[in-house]
């Protein structure tokens, strides 16, 4: 795990909590949501059904990752992809499991493949965005803060412009010792989210660095 402040030791809890919400709005997935009772719970909890087909593969996987079994899902879009389902979302859905599970060379290899896919849909710059995003957090868990700077900026550049990346920017950048570009994108978050626990976190950060 990076050792870089609060953003990066939540950074796990804080892409999980947007992954539904990303994947929805950026890949347009059309995924019926699981069951739930009145409570807003799972019913039954993890989804354990049996995958007859690529499709319902895919969907298993989605349903496992919200209901947080990280392995399971992994292996849920695994089979979508040996059954041939191997666009963009599943691979970004493999990916993340795999960064859920430490597994980063591993994720890494899935998100090379999503931002390098010929799909020509209207949303693929968005769906490049999301894996530069996701891979961006892979390395930097594995403290490969310039090459995760890099995956930020691409992420950004092909409109994925949500607050935890200009904060995950920030944080890498304040650790690579640019006070000022830190500021920068710390300045952005704070427009896009200034109430989020983790840019006032990061505030904290740049202050008592003198940034």
């Amino acid at each position: 795990m990076s050792a870089i402040g609060p953003i990066a030791t939540g950074a796990i809890l804080t892409a999980s909590r947007r992954f539904r919400r990303a994947l929805r709005t950026w890949l347009d997935l059309r995924l019926a949501p699981p069951g739930r009772d009145d409570t807003g719970q799972l019913q039954g909890g993890t989804v354990k059904r049996a995958c007859t087909g690529p499709d319902s593969a895919r969907d298993a996987g989605q349903s496992q990752l919200e209901a947080g079994d990280d392995a399971a899902a992994e292996r849920s879009f695994d089979e979508a992809v040996r059954l041939g389902l191997d666009d963009v979302a599943t691979l970004l859905g493999r990916g993340w499991s795999r960064v859920a599970l430490e597994r980063y060379a591993q994720a890494e290899a899935d998100f090379d493949a999503a931002l390098n896919a010929g799909e020509s849909d209207a949303a693929s710059r968005g769906k490049r965005g999301l894996a530069a995003y996701f891979r961006g957090i892979a390395r930097e868990q594995q403290d490969r803060l310039e090459a995760a700077r890099v995956d930020y900026t691409l992420a950004i550049r092909l409109g994925f412009a949500d607050a935890d990346v200009y904060r995950r920017r920030a944080s890498v950048t304040l650790a690579l010792g640019l006070k000022a570009e830190a500021r920068q994108d710390a300045d952005r978050a704070r427009q896009l989210a200034p109430d989020d626990a983790e840019t006032k976190a990061l505030e904290a950060e740049l202050a008592a660095a003198g940034g």
